[in-house]
């Protein structure tokens, strides 16, 4: 009866503190977290083998005294795909509906497979929400598969329904991610949806109804709105100081593959919330952030249509005046840069699969500091010139 009675009182113990744990918990970016998946030895091979194909695979998830079994993993990324280190896509309901884990239903493994530093993606995030743009949460994991130490990763919050809630308070809104595209400037395309929603978008709420026709209507007056209409219509479809907050923020960490990107329109998610017009942009995968420390401050704003036009529609001081706000926002960026790499320093010489070598890690990180020192002054002098 005595161990009877053990039994219950430790299991009622573990219970608690399983429940205890949150997704605020794993967002957690003051510890270096550690994930373990289990997963058939041949399935992970194939995962690697086939890195280019979306194929879901089994696998239990552990962190803390936390486990999920029977999960999905899956190959995720564009430019970061590869077999040696594989980014992953974590489903928890996958296999087994309605299947949660801390509140979550997804989660990013992200292998930073294109910053050699780890800290762009996190730093860039961390500006954002500094100055309310809604962004993903990241912190760091040691990932281990089957026992054996797989590298560092970054954990990151997907942009799904469980995102909106947290982000918003809402998730009946209507979700696009954009779809990587190397030659749309923000153009009217004409009038098929389908030129939009899935080619340009894809729906991630509504899938069923994704509505593209107000997405159409939003892009199309924004292209050929006459000049004294455009002010009206840019605040039809946007909150547009924080817009331009959001493009700011972009150009102050030297984003050249964003919304007005070396490469087309890229790495955001438009959220148009419930019941309205109104669309938002969600900054995503800001891995090649941080690295042009003299980026122009307009990079790239006369070749996008939207960019274009808010600064030849009268919304070129208010642009500036974000830029303002974000340079004294960014002030944390240093001390923020040297906390975590000590976090992660250990972890990252110790990856056996990261793609530089531990000299590489460290002249990348140099780069790093370089930048956060130096690219306030920059943004300064052209604020400026501009007036």
């Amino acid at each position: 009866m005595k161990r009877l009675i053990l039994f219950f009182v430790c299991f009622g113990a573990a219970s608690q503190r399983s429940v205890a744990q949150s997704a605020r918990d794993l967002f957690d970016d003051s510890t270096l977290h550690e994930i373990r998946l289990s997963v058939k030895a041949e399935d992970w091979q194939t995962l690697k083998d086939r890195y280019l194909e979306d194929i879901h695979f089994p696998a239990d998830l552990a962190w803390r005294d936390v486990t999920v079994r029977n999960i999905s993993i899956r190959s995720r990324g564009w430019g970061s795909r590869n077999a040696q280190k594989p980014g992953l896509k974590v489903d928890f309901d996958w296999y087994q509906s309605g299947q949660r884990f801390l509140g979550l239903n997804n989660l990013i493994l992200d292998n930073a497979w294109q910053d050699p530093t780890f800290l762009r993606e996190p730093l860039s995030m961390k500006l954002f929400r500094r100055l309310q743009i809604a962004a993903p949460r990241e912190s760091f994991a040691r990932l281990y598969v089957n026992g054996e130490y797989s590298g560092l990763y970054l954990i990151v919050e997907d942009i799904d329904r469980d995102f909106l809630r947290n982000a918003f308070g809402e998730v009946e809104g209507f979700l696009y991610d954009k779809v990587r595209s190397e030659n749309f400037y923000f153009e009217y395309l004409g009038d098929n949806p389908g030129a939009y929603v899935p080619a340009l978008f894809e729906a991630k709420t509504h899938e069923d109804n994704p509505e593209a026709g107000v997405l159409r209507d939003m892009i199309r007056a924004m292209n050929q709105s006459p000049d004294s209409q455009f002010v009206q219509q840019a605040w039809r479809y946007f909150d547009v100081n924080r817009l331009l907050q959001y493009l700011a923020v972009e150009n102050y960490i030297a984003e050249w593959d964003g919304f007005a990107g070396d490469f087309g329109n890229n790495n955001y998610s438009l959220y148009r919330f419930e019941g309205l017009e109104h669309f938002a942009l969600i900054p995503w995968d800001k891995d090649l952030a941080f690295t042009v420390p003299a980026l122009d401050v307009q990079h790239n704003f006369d070749t996008n249509v939207l960019t274009r036009r808010l600064m030849q529609s009268g919304f070129r001081p208010a642009y500036f005046q974000a830029l303002q706000r974000t340079v004294t926002a960014a002030g944390f960026l240093s001390t923020e840069m040297e906390r975590l790499r000590a976090l992660i320093h250990q972890a990252a010489i110790e990856d056996p699969v990261k793609p530089v070598d531990n000299d590489k890690f460290a002249a990348e990180i140099d780069a790093l500091r370089y930048f956060v020192a130096n690219r306030s002054d920059f943004v300064l002098r052209a604020i400026g010139q501009s007036f």
